[in-house]
């Protein structure tokens, strides 16, 4: 699986306010927003967002078109414009594996 970063910017202010009013109305957990952007060829892993119009997503994906199905089966694309990196260098504290990274590119 290849890692992508992600940012993603609201399409409009009237789709801000109505994710934010469902969000608000029915919380969910970590695990409950993770699993949601869980599909069969793409994966989201992290998610960092605040008050702005930008949030960022961390996902795995076999390629940057099975990412972009995934988008479109999950509604992103109707919520969003989304950036799409891939990112060739991967290190987390949270998953150390002593291995040596890939150059800059």
């Amino acid at each position: 699986m290849k890692h992508f970063m992600c940012v993603h910017h609201w399409n409009n202010e009237e789709t801000k306010s109505r994710v934010k009013e469902m969000l608000g109305e029915h919380p969910h957990t970590d695990r409950q927003f993770l699993g949601f952007y869980d599909g069969e060829k793409a994966k989201a892993l992290q998610h960092w967002g605040g008050e702005g119009d930008f949030f960022y997503c961390h996902w795995v994906a076999e390629s940057e078109d099975d990412l972009q199905d995934a988008f479109e089966a999950f509604g992103v694309n109707n919520d969003c414009y989304t950036m799409v990196m891939e990112a060739k260098r991967f290190a987390s504290s949270f998953d150390i594996k002593d291995e040596i990274l890939p150059p800059f590119s």
